[in-house]
């Protein structure tokens, strides 16, 4: 049996999926709050962890009280989103220096949704709506003439163009085995195709 016809016969699942362990976004937008700035929220970006973030800003010094974390939007390029949400927020900016602002908290809260419509995903079963393949592997930047290796394919042509030609060729199998919705996912050599929660397992 050829590799392709066991990924056929792999039947969908609709099982709760988590995020891998080793799994770590490019970085966070967040929102904190302190209780003695009331009605005032800070909306920054790390990236290491919000949770640490939130203590060093505690940490220092003339802050009465602890920052808390209100919400937490993992991103992919963080400097972007969280440029982005500031801009949308200007108005509401209590110093042009500083990331603060004075608005309703829904407000910002839903110029973030806006911004990182994936922020607030929890587990890769909040992703299969909208992606029809995810990927939590990395190969690093691997030369094109390599790629081909890898895949043991010869060709004869355009190395570029022989290699742009699989990927649709790729494209069309991950279609095919997302045609009734979800995702495929590949995560530690392995693939899965999620579908969302509460399809009908096929």
């Amino acid at each position: 049996m050829t590799q392709i016809e066991k990924w056929l016969q792999e039947a969908p699942t609709t099982e709760s999926m988590e995020f891998p362990e080793e799994y770590s976004p490019n970085g966070w937008v967040y929102v904190l709050r302190n209780d003695s700035m009331p009605d005032i929220y800070k909306v920054g970006l790390t990236t290491t962890s919000p949770k640490k973030r939130a203590s060093e800003l505690s940490s220092s010094s003339g802050v009465p009280e602890k920052f808390e974390i209100v919400k937490a939007f993992i991103s992919e390029n963080p400097t972007r989103d969280e440029s982005a949400i500031h801009r949308e927020l200007a108005r509401y900016r209590v110093n042009a220096g500083r990331e603060f602002f004075k608005c309703p908290l829904e407000k910002i809260l839903s110029v973030c949704e806006r911004v990182i419509p994936d922020g607030s995903a929890v587990k890769v079963n909040d992703l299969v709506d909208r992606y029809n393949l995810i990927s939590f592997e990395s190969f690093g930047k691997i030369p094109d003439a390599e790629i081909m290796e890898i895949c043991g394919i010869t060709y004869f042509g355009s190395e570029r163009e022989c290699l742009s030609r699989l990927a649709l060729f790729g494209a069309e199998f991950v279609r095919h085995l997302t045609k009734d919705g979800g995702a495929v996912v590949f995560n530690n050599n392995s693939f899965t195709v999620l579908l969302p929660e509460g399809s009908d397992e096929i």
